[in-house]
């Protein structure tokens, strides 16, 4: 009888110690900062509803920062292995930012960590460009002016590398300077696109490159005093 005693009386003391170790782990758990900052970052990216919270994974500039390195399907594929593909579908179909439009629509157009599904990538590309994202709108002027994925219009080519060169996007500036170089747009925007990348910061080798090939080509296109205007004014 004592035996019985002393194993139930070891039972209630096991049952109360689990007890007051799960309200100390559920204390820990509710005051730790890091605890709050991962449920806050989820319910930021809730849908419409307040449901299905989302995972968060890449930030809008995170993704931006990859596709100027031109290293976001990279990063996505070869370094993630495509285990994060699922939250940037997500997150694109919701429209949580024009970053994930942009990603979406470029793993459909090169059928990466999704099946190639080119009509579809152009729908999220517009959409990113909608949202005045601007390497959407150099990847359209591109598409635009070679005729790829969509009716050729260099007009609207031009327009829309324009619009992303003047949102101060240096990919899209050295583009635009390369398009009035092959005669599309007007010629009276040469000086402006000579003072964009002049004031550009290089980030790459390939920027570095381009851009001072077409200083030197606008330079020699541009009569001095037009030079000497531009230079003073203070374009964007």
């Amino acid at each position: 009888m004592k035996f019985k005693k002393a194993l139930l009386l070891m039972g209630l003391s096991c049952f109360l110690a689990a007890g007051t170790a799960a309200a100390v782990e559920a204390s820990v758990k509710e005051d730790d900062p890091n605890v709050r900052k991962v449920e806050a970052s989820v319910k930021e990216f809730r849908d419409a509803n307040g449901e299905t919270p989302l995972v968060h994974v890449y930030t809008p500039e995170e993704i931006t920062e990859w596709v100027i390195l031109g290293t976001d399907l990279y990063n996505l594929k070869d370094v993630n292995a495509c285990q994060f593909s699922d939250d940037i579908v997500l997150r694109a179909r919701k429209h949580v930012a024009a970053a994930y439009d942009y990603l979406y629509s470029h793993m459909l157009l090169t059928g990466s960590c999704v099946p190639r599904d080119t009509a579809m990538g152009i729908f999220y590309l517009e959409k990113a460009a909608d949202l005045a994202y601007p390497a959407a709108l150099r990847k359209l002027g591109f598409f635009y002016e070679t005729g790829r994925y969509v009716a050729q219009d260099t007009v609207k080519a031009e327009a829309l590398m324009r619009e992303a060169a003047e949102m101060g996007y240096v990919p899209a500036r050295i583009d635009w300077a390369g398009m009035l170089l092959r005669d599309l747009g007007s010629a009276q925007d040469m000086p402006e696109a000579w003072v964009l990348l002049k004031k550009s910061v290089k980030s790459t080798p390939w920027e570095e490159e381009y851009i001072t090939l077409y200083i030197q080509e606008l330079e020699s296109r541009i009569p001095e005093n037009v030079l000497a205007e531009a230079a003073r004014k203070s374009f964007y």
